[in-house]
């Protein structure tokens, strides 16, 4: 090309046609593959005040629903036509909330369980739960595909009214009639507060302990801190220091703790204001969506109406 200028202008255009051309083709951003994990592990968290006997009648109730799948032993593998085979269900019940869990004898089927375990989890009324498949890279229950939705502030009642409101339009917005699932965390209701604790600095430090320790001081007395890891008979165990069963047995003990000071003697925990939080938690969407649209589906729509 002689002309400088229509060089540039060829350069120009074919630079912003491919790009324009590869924004539009490239597709949805995804997480890590999920894999097809012979596991399917649930949560389900029934309403405050239920007991003991009453959350385990309802894992109970699943047990006997699944029974016709146990299978007898590992060669028992279902026709094709037929729901795959449970060869092992197991499932731990808590005042809180029930855990549970089944492994296919055709690991490749094992997604076909999901809805058969789904139907008497989301039958009990008031309860929330959720059915999943683990991801082969995700961290932790639930971990991978999922979005988290925070609802925080100083004011419970306020907090608890935007919660519910936001779970709300997430129920509309992702009906699980179309496989998505979610869960509020802790709970959408004043049955089972969380309590935030913030550390006042110059207090702190005119007692010489640092905002680390008072948190570490904190978890030994609530359920163990982890101190370390040693390798026992070729297993790792984690050695975890707990301070006396009974040294909180309420909300309002957090303020008696011992806290262990810089000088000589010790001094109590002095409790300020409580901020309370909640996560309205969404399990992964379906396998069919992609993770950034679905995310992408969730950022405009709630906040405008859910906001105080």
């Amino acid at each position: 090309v002689r002309s400088k200028k229509r060089a540039f202008a060829i350069t120009a255009s074919v630079t912003l046609t491919a790009g324009i051309a590869a924004g539009l083709l490239l597709p949805k951003l995804e997480y890590l593959p999920e894999g097809n994990r012979n596991l399917l592990f649930g949560v389900i968290i029934p309403p405050p005040g239920y007991n003991l006997a009453t959350t385990t009648g309802i894992a109970e109730g699943i047990e006997d629903e699944t029974r016709y799948l146990w299978a007898r032993d590992e060669n028992d593998i279902a026709a094709p036509d037929e729901p795959p085979r449970i060869a092992r269900f197991f499932y731990v019940a808590t005042r809180a909330r029930t855990f549970l869990g089944a492994v296919a004898v055709t690991p490749e089927r094992v997604a076909e369980l999901k809805p058969i375990l789904s139907k008497p989890v989301f039958r009990e009324p008031g309860t929330f739960g959720f059915i999943t498949q683990p991801s082969i890279f995700g961290r932790g229950i639930g971990g991978g595909r999922k979005i988290d939705l925070d609802v925080s502030g100083p004011d419970l009642d306020q907090v608890l009214e935007v919660a519910n409101r936001a779970f709300g339009k997430i129920a509309g917005l992702f009906p699980r009639e179309r496989g998505h699932e979610w869960r509020p965390r802790p709970g959408l209701e004043l049955g089972a507060p969380e309590v935030r604790v913030i550390p006042h600095r110059l207090r702190l430090s005119d007692s010489g302990v640092t905002a680390l320790e008072l948190a570490r001081t904190i978890d030994a007395f609530n359920d163990g801190f982890r101190a370390a890891q040693s390798t026992v008979d070729g297993k790792l165990v984690d050695i975890v220091l707990k301070g006396h069963n009974r040294s909180v047995d309420r909300t309002q003990g957090i303020g008696s703790l011992p806290i262990v000071t810089a000088g000589p003697g010790h001094t109590g925990f002095i409790s300020g204001r409580h901020r309370t939080h909640r996560r309205a938690h969404r399990n992964p969407p379906p396998r069919t969506i992609p993770h950034h649209h679905s995310g992408s589906q969730a950022q405009p729509d709630p906040a405008p109406g859910i906001r105080h």
